[in-house]
C-alpha cells in the first residue's frame, strides 16, 4: 500500500507564509509521498525570498515537513521616497518588508537597484558592504544609524552619542571593512563619551591615516 501525503507542515516560518511555501512546494494532498524528492520540493521552497535554505522530511504518517532557514538581514534599504523597501542580507539577498519583521540593523539610502524576489545584487561596492556589516556587528555596525551610497562612494551617517549629532564618515569604495575596523578602534579611542574631541567629518579614504575635521564650537 502507498503512503500518501495527508499533511504538509511548514515549521520555522517566522516572516515567511506558510501558504506560500505549501504552494510553490506544489504538492498536493493524495500524492504518494515516497515519489515526491526533498531536493526537489527544498530547491522550489528556496525560491522565496525569506528563505536561505529549506529541508524536507517524508514521514510515514503522511506527513511532509518542510522546515525553513530564513535569511538574516544586515539592513533595510530605502526608496527614493525615503520609504522603508525591503531588507537585505549579508550576500545581497533582498526580502520584503512584511508584518512582523522589525530588526535593528542600519538604514541604506542610494540603493541602486529594485527589488527581485531571487536574485542577489553584483553590485560589488554594496556586497562590501553588506558583508562588512554582518562581520562588524559587535564592533562598528552598532554605530552606524545609515548608510549613504552615491557617486560610487560609501558614506555613513553614524548614530548620536551624548550631546553629539550624527557624525558623517567617508569611506570611499574599496576595503570597506577593513575601514569600519579602524572606524571602531578610532571611535572607542577618541570619541567615547566622556570624551572631549567632536567631528564634522571622519575620512577613512586613505588606508595610512585618518583625517578628520574638528567641530568648531565657538
Amino acid at each position: 500500500m502507498h503512503v500518501t501525503v495527508e499533511r504538509i507542515d511548514v515549521r520555522q516560518a517566522h516572516y515567511t507564509d506558510p501558504e506560500e511555501v505549501r504552494e510553490i512546494a506544489d504538492v498536493d494532498s493524495g500524492d504518494v509521498l515516497f515519489d515526491i524528492s526533498p531536493r526537489l520540493v527544498a530547491d522550489r521552497v528556496a525560491r522565496l525570498p525569506w528563505v536561505r535554505k529549506a529541508g524536507v522530511t517524508r514521514l510515514p504518517t503522511g506527513k511532509l515537513l518542510i522546515s525553513l532557514r530564513e535569511r538574516e538581514p544586515v539592513a533595510l534599504a530605502l526608496g527614493t521616497d525615503g520609504r522603508e523597501t525591503f531588507y537585505l542580507d549579508r550576500d545581497g539577498y533582498q526580502m520584503p518588508a512584511v508584518d512582523g519583521a522589525s530588526f535593528d540593523v542600519p538604514l541604506v539610502s542610494g540603493y541602486p537597484e529594485s527589488f527581485h524576489p531571487v536574485k542577489p545584487t553584483d553590485d560589488s561596492l554594496v556586497l562590501q558592504v553588506l558583508d562588512a556589516l554582518d562581520r562588524e556587528a559587535e564592533g562598528a555596525g552598532i554605530l552606524i544609524s545609515e548608510v549613504l551610497l552615491r557617486d560610487g562612494e560609501c558614506w555613513l551617517q553614524l548614530e548620536p552619542t551624548g550631546e553629539r549629532g550624527s557624525t558623517p564618515v567617508r569611506l570611499g569604495r574599496d576595503e570597506i571593512r577593513d575601514k569600519l575596523v579602524r572606524l571602531t578602534a578610532f571611535w572607542n579611542q577618541r570619541v567615547l563619551p566622556g570624551q572631549d574631541s567632536r567631528f564634522d567629518l571622519i575620512d577613512l579614504r586613505f588606508s595610512s591615516r585618518i583625517i578628520t575635521q574638528e567641530e568648531n564650537r565657538d
